[in-house]
C-alpha cells in the first residue's frame, strides 16, 4: 500500500523523521498487520500534523508512523490490471496466525519480519517489540499479497490430486497424540473415555460470562420455536434423547461469573430431506466470552485423520460384493473426560414456562474444535486392539471408514458377511452400534434385522427398482451396481455468484463429468478475469455459453457409470494426458481380459484443471502421475496382478512434441514412477 506512487514534496512536517516505512509512498505490499491493542500499547509520546488533506506522523517504538488523509480519491487509485490496463482490480491477501506463547523457545522481532517470503520456521514464537516484552499477547499476524491470477489458480485447485506422501506430524499433533495416549481408558460398561485437548496449559482455562451469553442465544432460539412449531418439537425430542441416553446431566449453576468452566451457545438447523437426522444441533464453542476468548481458542485441533474420498471411492470400485454402513450417533457414543465435562455446560428448558437449568454434556461434541480428532482417534485405536482377533474387521475399519460412515467390500458374499461381523463385534466391544446397511448382494442383507437396514425395501431388489442412496456425496443405486447424477435447475440471473452456485452443486470426486465440469470452470475463470462484481450481469457472450450449458446439465441424470471398475484380477492401468491453451487433463483406465478372451475397458478416474491467467508450465505429465499414484496409493492393500501400466500423453509445444506411451513396469512391487516435463535449454 499505497496503489500508486504519492508525491510527498509537499508534506514537509514528515521531512528528516525516523519513520517506521521510509518507503511508505510507494506502492508495494503488507509486510505485517498486529492487533489494534498491540498498536496502542506501541505508541509512544509525539503527534505531527500537516496542513488540510495531508496525513499526520505520530511516534511509536516502530519509529514515526504515517496515517491519515493522503489527498487521493481511494476509488480512483486502484493498480491496473495486467491483461487489461484499462480495467482495474483489487489486491487480495492472505492471512495467517502465528502463536504467541509464554513456553517460547525461539523470540523474533517483529521488525525482522519484513518480507512476505519470510519463512518462520517454529510456531511457537514469542515476539518482542525493541525492549518491549509481548509474551502475554496471543497472536501476530503476517500477511502477504497475491496477485489476482494467483488467487484463481488456488480457488481451481480444490480439483487438485493429492500425491501419497507421509505425514510428519507437527509438535501441536504430536502434544495431542500423546495425551490422548496417556488419558484414554474404557468405563465399566466398555465405552471410551477421552480428554479435551487442551492447548498446553499448566492450569485449567478460565472463562468469564459465558453463561450469561448462553443465555441470550436460548432466548433468542426460543423466539425462532415461536415461528416453527415443528422446528421445537424436534429440538425438544432432540434434548430429551441426550438426557434419556444419559449423554447429558443436570448440574447446579456457578456461583460465579468466571471460573474453570465454559458455557456452549447451541443452535438448530432443519433438514427435512435427512432420514435420520432432520434436525442438526450445532453446539458453538467458538462463541467468546466476556474477555474475548472461546473454548476453541484453548484447544487444539489435533492431526487431520480424515480418509481420503477418493481412495475410498477407488476401492469401493474393486470389489464384487460393497456394503455400506453407519454408525449411529458416533461422536455421542464416546464419553469425555469428567474432570473436563465442565467445559461444555450447556442452558435448556423445553418450555419458556420452565426455568433455564444447566447441564453439562458428557460426550465428545460436534462443534467442539477436537471433536472430529477425538472421535476417529477412537474408531482407530479400536481397529489397533483388535488387529489380531478380528483382522479383517479391523482393517475395514482402519482403512474404509470415513467420519460413521463404513464403505467396502470383498471379493464374494461369504467374506463380505464375515467381515460385517467382524465389523459388528469390534464396535459392538466400545457399545457402537452398525445400522443402515446396503450391498449390491440381497444375500449379505438376508440376516439382518429390518431396523438396521437403510431401508427395510432393500431387502428384496425387486422393490426398490431405481432407488439410489448417497455414498460418499455420490449417488449409487444398489441393484443395477451403478453411479448416477441428479441435477436442478435453479432459474436467476445471470451472474458470477449465480453460476458458481450452480457449479459448485456438481459434487464429481472421481471426475466421471470432467469434460463438463470443465467447461463450467473456464466459463467461471473469465468472469473472474473480467473483473465483474458478484451480482453484476455478466457479458452477453459468456451468459449464451452458461445458459447453453445449464440447459444441458439435465442430459446428466440419464449417465450410468458401472460401480465396479475391475471384473478380473489381470489387469492393466493406462493413463492419458493432454492440453490446450484454456486447460489441462488427466485420465485413467482399466484394461481386462476376462475368461472367454473378452477385452473390457472400464473408466477409472479423470481430472482437469484450468490453465492459469498468468501463462505457466503446464505440467500435464505429473498430474497424470499423480492420478495413477493415487490410483495405485488406494489399492496398495489389495492382491493383484498388474502387467503392465501404461502412460501415454498427446504432445504439445509445452512438451516440444513429445509423444509418450511409456511401458513403467510389471508386479505389484514395482512403484509408479513421477513423470516430468523438461524443457529444452535454448
Amino acid at each position: 500500500m499505497p496503489y500508486d506512487q504519492l508525491d510527498t514534496s509537499a508534506w514537509t512536517h514528515l521531512k528528516d523523521l525516523d519513520l517506521a516505512d521510509p518507503q511508505y509512498c510507494q506502492p508495494g505490499a503488507i509486510d505485517i498487520l498486529i492487533n489494534v491493542g498491540l498498536m496502542v500499547s506501541s505508541l509512544q509520546p509525539g503527534l505531527l500534523k500537516g496542513e488540510e488533506g495531508q496525513p499526520a506522523a505520530v511516534n511509536s517504538i516502530f519509529g514515526w508512523l504515517v496515517m491519515g488523509d493522503c489527498g487521493i480519491d481511494i476509488k480512483h487509485s486502484r493498480c491496473r490490471s495486467r491483461n487489461n490496463p484499462s480495467e482495474t482490480s483489487k489486491d487480495c491477501y492472505l492471512v495467517s496466525s502465528l502463536s504467541v506463547r509464554e513456553n517460547s523457545k525461539q523470540s523474533w522481532d517483529i521488525r525482522n519480519v519484513v518480507s512476505p517470503s519470510t519463512v518462520i520456521p517454529n510456531n511457537n514464537l514469542s515476539c518482542r517489540l525493541g525492549d518491549s516484552s509481548l509474551r502475554n499477547y496471543k497472536e501476530c499476524l503476517l500477511v502477504s499479497s497475491v496477485s489476482l491470477d494467483n488467487s484463481i489458480k488456488k480457488f481451481w485447485e480444490v480439483e487438485n490430486v493429492v500425491s501419497p506422501n507421509a505425514v510428519t506430524l507437527a509438535k501441536d499433533d504430536l502434544s495431542c497424540e500423546n495425551l490422548m495416549g496417556a488419558k484414554y481408558c474404557r468405563n465399566p460398561e466398555g465405552r471410551i473415555v477421552v480428554p479435551l485437548t487442551f492447548d498446553g496449559l499448566q492450569d485449567r482455562p478460565r472463562f468469564s460470562n459465558s453463561r450469561e451469553i448462553a443465555l441470550k442465544r436460548l432466548l433468542h432460539l426460543e423466539k425462532k420455536f415461536n415461528m416453527n412449531s415443528d422446528f421445537r418439537t424436534a429440538y425438544v425430542n432432540f434434548m430429551d434423547d441426550y438426557l434419556e441416553n444419559g449423554h447429558m446431566e443436570e448440574v447446579k449453576a456457578p456461583s460465579s461469573y468466571e471460573g474453570a468452566f465454559y458455557y456452549i451457545p447451541h443452535h438448530g438447523i432443519l433438514r427435512p430431506d435427512s432420514v435420520s437426522t432432520p434436525l442438526r444441533t450445532v453446539y458453538d464453542a467458538s462463541a467468546k466470552d466476556g474477555h474475548g476468548k472461546s473454548l476453541n481458542d484453548t484447544l487444539l485441533p489435533g492431526p487431520k485423520l480424515q480418509k481420503n474420498i477418493f481412495d475410498l471411492l477407488i476401492r469401493f470400485r474393486w470389489h464384487a460384493v460393497v456394503f455400506t454402513g453407519d454408525i449411529k450417533q458416533m461422536y455421542r457414543q464416546f464419553l469425555v473426560d469428567k474432570q473436563d465435562c465442565d467445559y461444555q455446560r450447556i442452558l435448556w428448558r423445553p418450555s419458556p414456562s420452565e426455568p433455564v437449568k444447566d447441564f453439562r454434556l458428557l460426550t465428545v461434541t460436534y462443534g467442539v474444535s477436537c471433536a472430529p480428532y477425538q472421535a476417529l482417534w477412537c474408531i482407530s485405536k479400536l481397529a489397533q486392539e483388535f488387529i489380531d482377533t478380528a483382522p479383517l474387521g479391523a482393517a475395514v475399519l482402519n482403512r474404509d471408514t470415513y467420519v460413521d460412515d463404513i464403505v467396502s467390500g470383498a471379493d464374494s458374499v461369504e467374506n463380505a458377511i464375515l467381515i460385517r461381523d467382524e465389523l459388528i463385534k469390534i464396535l459392538t466391544s466400545a457399545r457402537l452400534h452398525l445400522r443402515k446397511w446396503t450391498s449390491n448382494d440381497q444375500g449379505f442383507l438376508v440376516d439382518l434385522s429390518d431396523s438396521d437396514l437403510y431401508s427395510e425395501h432393500f431387502r428384496n431388489f425387486e422393490d426398490v427398482h431405481d432407488v439410489s442412496l448417497k455414498i460418499l456425496g455420490l449417488l449409487w443405486q444398489p441393484k443395477s451396481d451403478t453411479f448416477s447424477f441428479k441435477t436442478s435447475n435453479v432459474e436467476c440471473r445471470c451472474t458470477k455468484r449465480s453460476i458458481l452456485s450452480e457449479i459448485v452443486r456438481i459434487f464429481d470426486p472421481l471426475g466421471f463429468l470432467s469434460p463438463v465440469v470443465f467447461l463450467a470452470k473456464y466459463l467461471m475463470q473469465l468472469l473472474w478475469s473480467s473483473g465483474l462484481h458478484w451480482d453484476e450481469d455478466v457479458p452477453e457472450p459468456i451468459a449464451e455459453e452458461w445458459l447453453k450449458l445449464k440447459s444441458q446439465l439435465s442430459c446428466l441424470s440419464s449417465l450410468s457409470i458401472p460401480r465396479r471398475m475391475v471384473l478380473s484380477h489381470d489387469i492393466q492401468i493406462h493413463g492419458f494426458c493432454d492440453a490446450s491453451e484454456r486447460g489441462y487433463c488427466a485420465i485413467v483406465f482399466c484394461r481386462m481380459v476376462n475368461d472367454d478372451e473378452e477385452i473390457i475397458v472400464r473408466l477409472c478416474c479423470a481430472k482437469s484443471k484450468v490453465s492459469p491467467l498468468r501463462r505457466l508450465s503446464i505440467a500435464r505429465l505429473e498430474l497424470l502421475a499423480d492420478l495413477v499414484a493415487s490410483v495405485r496409493h488406494a489399492l496398495k492393500d489389495f492382491h493383484y496382478d498388474a502387467k503392465t501400466y501404461a502412460c501415454a500423453s498427446h504432445g504439445g509445444r509445452d512438451l516440444h512434441g513429445c509423444r509418450v506411451l511409456k511401458r513403467i513396469g510389471q508386479g505389484v512391487s514395482l512403484k509408479v514412477m513421477g513423470l516430468h516435463s523438461k524443457r529444452k535449454r535454448s
